[in-house]
């Protein structure tokens, strides 16, 4: 009996490692899709600390020696950063893991050394009209014990989208709200019409006697 089957030829090695390599080529990255599909609404619903290791890996994302990440979205303007001595101008939305928004505020101004350590460091990475994102880590934040009444619960890690526009010292920033107060203290004397001494009205200056 004639067997008119085309028989099949042994296959090189070389044809054969590039088989082989494309077999695994292939294998990983399905194995990359899977995890990737995976990986992320594990992050997004587990601990602080499993979104933080996935998030890491993420474009772009950058964490430092503390575990504080960010992104920059917009560099800004200048070569300066804020410093502990400074006072900074922001906007900026805080919101948990899950998406939920916890605090917002378009303009805020505050003392740098004033706040979560978590963000005490991030703004001193950012320079004027400079948009970040900052991924704070619970011990960097609230830890477990958050502010009474915020809708932050414990060991949370909080995200941040910030502008900064501006920052001057706090020095400075005191002298020029002391020279507002007694502009308006003087405006005020000299609308009632009648003679006062230099100064009369003006509410004290912060840190003054008698406050």
């Amino acid at each position: 009996m004639s067997n008119s089957a085309v028989p099949i030829h042994p296959v090189q090695k070389g044809s054969a490692l590039r088989i082989w390599m494309g077999l695994t080529i292939i294998a990983l990255g399905a194995i990359g899709l899977a995890w990737w599909g995976t990986a992320r609404p594990v992050a997004i619903k587990g601990t602080g600390e499993q979104f933080l290791a996935w998030n890491g890996h993420q474009s772009g994302v950058v964490t430092t020696k503390s575990g504080l990440q960010y992104k920059i979205i917009e560099k800004g303007e200048g070569d300066t950063h804020p410093t502990d001595a400074d006072m900074v101008a922001v906007g900026y939305r805080g919101t948990l893991q899950n998406g939920t928004v916890f605090d917002e505020n378009p303009q805020a101004s505050f003392p740098v050394k004033g706040v979560v350590p978590g963000f005490s460091e991030a703004v001193k990475l950012m320079r004027r009209k400079s948009h970040y994102r900052f991924w704070i880590p619970s011990a960097l934040g609230y830890g477990a014990q958050p502010p009474q009444g915020a809708p932050i619960p414990p060991n949370a890690l909080l995200i941040f989208d910030v502008k900064l526009e501006d920052f001057r010292s706090e020095a400075e920033v005191q002298a020029m709200q002391q020279m507002m107060q007694q502009m308006q203290g003087a405006k005020g004397a000299g609308g009632a019409g009648a003679p006062s001494p230099e100064g009369a009205g003006a509410p004290p200056p912060e840190g003054a006697p008698g406050q």
